[in-house]
């Protein structure tokens, strides 16, 4: 999780180019990558990825 100072979020696009990169730093981690979505929030200042099975009907 990355620590998000209140004047930085007063940027959002810069904030859109942050958390973008860490979901491309999730993926080139390693492991699958198929059929899942990733889920970006911030709770309490920081920033939480959450990756979801997506149903394959």
């Amino acid at each position: 999780m990355t620590d998000w100072s209140s004047s930085y979020l007063k940027s959002s696009k810069a904030l859109q180019r942050e958390l973008f990169e860490l979901n491309l730093q999730e993926i080139a981690g390693g492991g699958e990558y198929l059929n899942e979505v990733s889920e970006t929030s911030i709770q309490d200042d920081e920033a939480a990825l959450t990756r979801y099975s997506f149903p394959v009907i």
